[in-house]
């Protein structure tokens, strides 16, 4: 039954005036999501309203915040270690790869965040917004593998045949990422399409870790099982459960309507590559620490196995996959829109909203200029002519 406490979506609490909400059948197909059947914002909000959206209880809200406050928290861990590491100084060579990572890191939970608060603008805004979040997220694995390569990986691995391509592939592997989930949203709504995009995002992780893989599972050594390893293992613990989450629309699957605003799966999705994402960076600084402090018992750091250009690869990607994200969001603009909804729900009440949607609560009085009555006469008048 949808009366279950998660039911939130008919109260209107918040800031914002877009308060009223819709129903799955109420909204274009392009915004619907499995299984949730309620909390859909209006499809042509304002970039004001989606803004005070984030404050009212929508099936975005929690979207928002469960990657917002993240980004804040990994920005505050950024300027916290600045001085320790240095990243410009004598030795920031040796540091760079996290400040890729971090980077990286920051940029795709705002990029997400702000993908979920502004996407209701309209069918071709919402398929921009998440184009932005695919770019974000593609370089995010090039900050990874930077990182891996400089700190995690093991001295005796460092010139195996699979770390000669190991950078060059990360690269080509973001730029496929991008184009390939970015073409996905011209594709029809399908097993397909999502298994599709579940490959553009979950390959280029799974290149990342082919050489932890080796150093967590087929290494004994003090140094391949110690430093930040306990934490890697936790980073491929929460992924696998964010892979799951994202592939299996679990729990609102076994109970459509009752996690439309808190609790389904996207949500949780949100929560567990934020856990992998903090165990990541954690392991990390662990190997980071551990490599300087034998390196300094030597002599002075060694920059042999660190990447050099790991800013440099990273500025490189984005340009590139700016302009892939540039061709992209020209083509959506290009396409013609669909049809509006003409589902009859759409015209209760003698109401027709310019959306071809109406509320779930009545229609909302921000929007009340946008609505109204069919002019029977007009059409009597109209008919009397052509006759």
């Amino acid at each position: 039954m949808t009366s279950s406490i998660f039911t939130l979506s008919r109260i209107p609490f918040g800031l914002g005036s877009q308060k009223e909400l819709y129903q799955r059948d109420q909204v274009p197909e392009e915004f619907k999501e499995l299984f949730i059947l309620r909390g859909y914002r209006s499809p042509r909000s304002s970039p004001r309203q989606c803004f005070y959206s984030i404050f009212n209880a929508t099936n975005e809200t929690f979207n928002f915040w469960t990657h917002f406050l993240p980004a804040l928290y990994f920005l505050w861990r950024l300027v916290d270690m600045w001085p320790e590491m240095d990243f410009f100084g004598p030795d920031g060579r040796f540091t760079q790869p996290v400040l890729a990572l971090m980077v990286n890191v920051i940029l795709f939970l705002f990029m997400s965040a702000i993908a979920h608060t502004f996407n209701a603008m309209s069918d071709k805004a919402r398929h921009v917004c998440f184009f932005l979040d695919y770019l974000a997220v593609s370089l995010y694995c090039i900050g990874a593998a930077a990182s891996y390569k400089s700190y995690c990986i093991p001295h005796g691995l460092v010139h195996s045949s699979v770390m000669t391509l190991y950078i060059p592939v990360a690269m080509i592997n973001s730029t496929f990422s991008v184009m390939l989930a970015c073409q996905t949203r011209f594709m029809d709504h399908g097993i397909r399409k999502k298994l599709i995009r579940f490959v553009s995002f979950s390959w280029p992780f799974v290149w990342d870790q082919i050489p932890l893989f080796q150093r967590l599972l087929s290494c004994e050594t003090a140094q391949c099982q110690g430093g930040g390893a306990s934490f890697l293992w936790k980073q491929n613990i929460f992924a696998t459960l964010s892979a799951f989450l994202y592939t299996s629309h679990m729990p609102e699957r076994f109970s459509p309507g009752s996690f439309d605003i808190i609790g389904h799966s996207h949500q949780l999705f949100h929560i567990f590559s934020v856990l992998g994402t903090y165990a990541q960076l954690e392991g990390v600084l662990l190997d980071l620490q551990v490599n300087r402090e034998a390196m300094m018992a030597q002599g002075g750091l060694n920059y042999d196995q660190v990447d050099n250009y790991a800013l440099v690869r990273v500025a490189a990607v984005t340009t590139i996959n700016a302009i892939v994200v540039i061709y992209f969001s020209l083509r959506i603009y290009r396409t013609p829109s669909p049809p509006p909804c003409t589902n009859p729900a759409s015209v209760a009440n003698g109401y027709i909203h310019k959306d071809g949607v109406r509320p779930i609560s009545g229609i909302p009085q921000s929007e009340s200029l946008l609505l109204s009555k069919p002019n029977v006469n007009a059409s009597r008048r109209t008919s009397k002519k052509v006759e």
